[in-house]
């Protein structure tokens, strides 16, 4: 069995390890560092900083990234989610190869604790990962990171770049996989809940996650959607620049794709090209 794992990252790494340096003697001297760049803004001097030690050769890349590998679960949201839904599948018998694309906002801190995991699970890279993570048979793959334009910068376009990139990735490689799956534990809330809402649509098949308050993996299965052929021929004709009829703003008001003006949005007409594209 093989399955892709879409991986939405966020800042836990970084907001987590800073929360306990003190009581860590090799990340004691980057608790400041790390404060700041938890609070940092995008484009701020301290995001920039982050961006910049999102390398190897940074002494506080290599402490941190060291600290992640000695316990994986507690710093990053992200590894606890896709360690637990492992060890999931290898407690059902399942043996899979894994695969990982990891989208990250468009921030410097961000990417910062992307390129630590991307760093971490490609170090396991066609290896078994039973006796570390107690995943018996279950194979780590390739990995990837991509930075989402936008995201987390401005809502609508970041939005839309992110369903965008993955849609384009789920038609690319869907042949390849048995299973495509998206681990929405970490990232923006508001867009993890318009990936779920796609889902169906964009060829995903599963959605995991780490329950805040049963701390344990709780799978979300996806039903295959298609817009129905009206609403298709619809929405073409919105693009196509015809102009709508009352009962056709109707229906697209009710979707939230019409202004107080009875005009359909630029963001509306972006989104409906992205989700009505084959």
């Amino acid at each position: 069995m093989r399955i892709l794992h879409i991986i939405t990252v966020g800042t836990s790494i970084v907001r987590n390890v800073a929360r306990v340096c003190d009581s860590i003697y090799s990340l004691k001297r980057y608790c400041e560092v790390l404060n700041n760049w938890a609070r940092a803004l995008p484009d701020s001097a301290e995001d920039i900083d982050a961006y910049n030690n999102a390398v190897p050769s940074s002494p506080i890349y290599s402490e941190i990234r060291e600290y992640v590998a000695s316990d994986p679960f507690k710093p990053s949201a992200e590894l606890n989610a896709f360690l637990s839904y492992l060890s999931r599948l290898a407690s059902k018998g399942l043996k899979a190869m894994h695969d990982v694309i990891l989208y990250s906002s468009d921030s410097g801190v961000c990417w910062f604790c992307t390129r630590i995991i991307d760093d971490f699970l490609r170090s396991f890279s066609g290896y078994d990962l039973g006796g570390l993570y107690n995943a018996k048979e279950q194979i780590m793959g390739s990995v990837k990171s991509v930075r989402v334009h936008s995201l987390g910068r401005d809502f609508h376009s970041g939005l839309l770049n992110l369903i965008a990139e993955i849609k384009k990735t789920v038609v690319r490689e869907a042949s390849k996989y048995d299973l495509i799956v998206a681990n929405l534990t970490a990232g923006f809330k508001p867009e993890s809940g318009m990936v779920i809402l796609t889902a169906g649509l964009i060829g995903i098949d599963r959605i995991y996650y780490i329950h805040e308050y049963m701390r344990e993996v709780v799978e979300i299965p996806i039903i295959p959607l298609e817009i129905p052929s009206n609403l298709r021929y619809m929405l073409r004709r919105v693009l196509r620049g015809y102009s709508l009829t009352e009962s056709e703003k109707e229906i697209l008001g009710k979707m939230g794709l019409i202004d107080n003006r009875g005009r359909v949005t630029p963001w509306a007409r972006e989104w409906i090209k992205i989700m009505i594209s084959s």
